[in-house]
């Protein structure tokens, strides 16, 4: 009979690591990254953050009862008495940025090493800023400048204020936005003294003979960062046609916010009910006054024909009869 002997040797391991994907630049002034870890019976040394992989921001040495220190591009952002647990192997495993700044994106590495095992982990983080409306109720909807130019047939959005850089795409789609007619996403970037991005971009095109809506987009990557604006554009034959019907009205605009009948829809299907009613009123009119015309004309025959007779009958005696 033969016995095997077997050593389960230790193994640190990562079970969680928080680190946020994207913050809003301004909407909170600190964050938590927590390193989570289970040490599988292994000791363990050490605890190091470090930030786009090489850059080491924070170490914690568990087992000598030290302080944790903070380190490099971020030694005075850090919070080196900030506690994630109360247990004295893990508490100090977090990091506690404060003062947060647009600078501080980046990979973030959580590294947990022991005298035979070690994990590391890493999670990227994007601060981002992206300007808001004058008024704050209404988000991000009015960043965007879409404009369009008649007499050289293309369109241009721009919006200015980001960081980090964004992407922009401009389409123009069929009137139900069900296909694209034609799309630009080669936008042109410009970088402002305090480190954030414009972007402009203009799309040509040429033969459109339908109505149609421009669309232009604008993300962030990296970020839930997304905001459209649409316009909406009719040809020069169903232009003119509304505004003859805006003839009623002085709001002649030719936006669209596209979520059910807009306001101006319904003015349309109104004004053009009420052309409707107008034409239906004077065709019923012109039948009744073909109508009275008649009975005008055959009351009129009635009142000549005793005259007529009293003429027509002398006449009649004179004529001999030939019996």
């Amino acid at each position: 009979m033969y016995l095997f002997f077997g050593t389960c040797s230790a193994q640190i391991k990562i079970k969680r690591l928080d680190v946020p994907s994207a913050i809003l630049y301004g909407s909170q002034n600190d964050v938590i990254l927590d390193c989570d870890f289970d040490s599988g019976g292994d000791t363990v040394d050490e605890i190091k953050w470090f930030l786009d992989e090489t850059i080491q921001i924070y170490q914690w040495l568990p087992e000598t009862k030290t302080k944790a220190q903070a380190i490099g591009k971020l030694k005075n952002h850090i919070d080196v008495n900030y506690k994630a647990t109360n247990d004295e192997s893990t508490m100090y495993r977090a990091l506690h940025i404060t003062d947060l700044s647009p600078e501080f994106s980046g990979n973030y590495t959580c590294k947990v090493s022991g005298p035979t095992s070690e994990d590391v982990e890493t999670k990227r983080m994007i601060i981002y800023v992206a300007p808001e409306d004058e008024t704050p109720e209404d988000g991000f909807d009015e960043v965007l400048d879409l404009n369009d130019n008649e007499d050289a047939s293309e369109i241009t959005c721009t919006a200015g204020g980001f960081y980090p850089k964004p992407n922009m795409t401009i389409y123009i789609v069929n009137e139900n936005e069900t296909d694209i007619i034609f799309r630009q996403d080669n936008e042109n970037h410009t970088l402002t003294e305090e480190g954030y991005y414009n972007v402009t971009s203009t799309l040509k095109y040429y033969n459109l003979t339908q109505d149609f809506v421009y669309i232009c987009e604008l993300v962030i990557p990296g970020t839930p960062f997304n905001v459209t604006q649409k316009l909406m554009h009719t040809e020069d034959g169903e232009a003119q046609v509304q505004e003859e019907l805006y003839a009623f009205n002085t709001t002649n605009s030719t936006e669209s916010s596209f979520e059910g009948t807009t306001e101006t829809e319904t003015q349309i299907e109104e004004e053009s009910d009420f052309v409707a009613t107008t034409a239906e009123t004077a065709t019923n009119s012109d039948d009744v006054t073909k109508e009275e015309t008649n009975e005008s004309e055959e009351s009129a025959s009635f009142r000549l024909l005793p005259s007529l007779l009293s003429t027509l009958l002398p006449l009649a005696l004179l004529v001999p009869l030939n019996l």
